[in-house]
């Protein structure tokens, strides 16, 4: 009987992956049990609980995702919530709190490992254990998902951790979209509340004069025939005639004319829209054409959010700036 064929390196890497993701789903079903058989005596533990549970909401894996959405929906119902909604409401600030150190803290960290334990390997596929400080910015867009504009003004505290971050991990492809993504869905749902509340007003275009070739025949006829009735002095006090309505005219719409109004001062979170769009601008020439379309579509509603509340300098600005590199992408030359 012939021996049976050594397993490569590779081959055991993704065998494990696949026990470990196996075991995440299967120790969030045993939470869930536990949660049945705790009860309203659960309530006290959901500080610890919660924030592993959503970075496997998170999961690229479904038999993860799917396992730790029933998990968190009967943990939520054994804590005498009405909803999975409430009460990650009532525990946003630890979430909040919690993925935030860790984009602080310990992200670096875990990235230096990374980088020594695969250097010279190319895997297509890693493992990311639940409570890693990689998993940080996909619990924010998970938050943010499930909440939508409740947890808008908790999440702009964050922000500041968000950028800090893109700053330090610019270099790493996979971190800067999950921390892009945390600045997209944020500027989606704030985008769709001032929708709801703030309508788009367009400026309507001037249509001006409207071509009709019958009627501007006979105004054409009618008007050469009274010029061909009058003296060349009569013409030229008509045309002097004119030029003095004119300007009368001119002088009296000045007059009329409103003021021009001074646009409204950018609050906090108009600041805090400006900041993100400004960060996504560098990395519309990423080699990625994911991070490109995201940046892209970042800036197009945050644009759209400030003109809606009423700002026209600060998305001009943002324009200004990204422009160059949009033309550049097309294959224009600016310079």
């Amino acid at each position: 009987r012939s021996a049976a064929a050594p397993i490569s390196r590779q081959q055991r890497r993704k065998r494990a992956i696949r026990y470990a993701r196996t075991r995440d789903a299967f120790l969030l079903d045993i939470l869930s049990e536990a949660a049945l058989i705790l009860g309203s005596s659960l309530k006290s533990s959901l500080v610890h609980t919660l924030y592993p549970t959503i970075c496997a909401v998170a999961s690229s894996d479904p038999s993860t995702q799917e396992a730790a959405s029933n998990a968190i929906q009967k943990i939520s119902h054994a804590a005498g919530y009405a909803s999975i909604e409430g009460c990650l409401l009532d525990h946003a600030d630890y979430i909040l709190g919690a993925a935030s150190h860790r984009l602080i803290s310990t992200l670096g960290e875990e990235m230096h490992f990374r980088t020594l334990t695969l250097k010279n390997e190319k895997e297509e596929e890693v493992y990311t254990p639940l409570m890693s400080a990689l998993s940080a910015p996909l619990v924010l867009v998970e938050l943010i998902r499930s909440l939508g504009t409740e947890v808008v003004v908790l999440v702009e505290d964050a922000i500041d951790e968000v950028l800090d971050a893109i700053d330090r991990f610019h270099a790493d492809p996979n971190i800067c979209d999950g921390l892009l993504s945390v600045l997209d869905r944020m500027l989606e749902v704030m985008l769709s509340k001032a929708t709801e509340e703030i309508p788009l007003q367009l400026p309507s275009p001037d249509r001006g004069y409207q071509p009709n070739k019958e009627k501007d025949l006979e105004d054409f006829k009618k008007w050469y025939s009274q010029q061909s009735q009058r003296s060349e002095d009569d013409t030229e006090t008509l045309f002097n005639n004119l030029e003095s309505s004119g300007e009368q005219e001119s002088a009296e719409k000045e007059d009329l004319s409103d003021p021009a109004q001074e646009e409204t001062p950018a609050g906090r979170s108009q600041k805090v829209t400006v900041s993100m769009m400004k960060k996504a601008i560098p990395f519309l020439s990423h080699s990625s054409r994911t991070i490109r379309m995201r940046c892209l579509r970042l800036i197009n509603r945050g644009v759209e959010l400030l003109c809606r509340q009423g700002l026209t300098a600060e998305p001009l600005s943002v324009v200004n700036s990204c422009w160059p590199i949009v033309m550049s992408r097309l294959g224009f030359n600016l310079s």
